[in-house]
């Protein structure tokens, strides 16, 4: 990939990459930042549903972002 080249991911796509890129497992994420991996894995997989509200998933895409 040439460095002027854009890529575009989703965001879970952009979370998942950075996660496996820095070898960080589910396990080891949800300790860190204090989220249920179940709700790693929905914001990975951008399966909102199961947040409730916007709000919630937005809070969880903050706190996995900061990590």
């Amino acid at each position: 990939m040439e460095e002027n080249e854009i890529t575009k991911f989703s965001l879970g796509e952009f979370l998942r990459q950075k996660r496996e890129g820095l070898e960080i497992s589910y396990s080891d994420l949800s300790q860190e930042i204090q989220i249920p991996i179940k709700y790693i894995k929905s914001l990975e997989e951008e399966s909102y549903g199961i947040f409730g509200a916007k709000i919630y998933a937005k809070s969880f895409e903050n706190h996995y972002g900061s990590a």
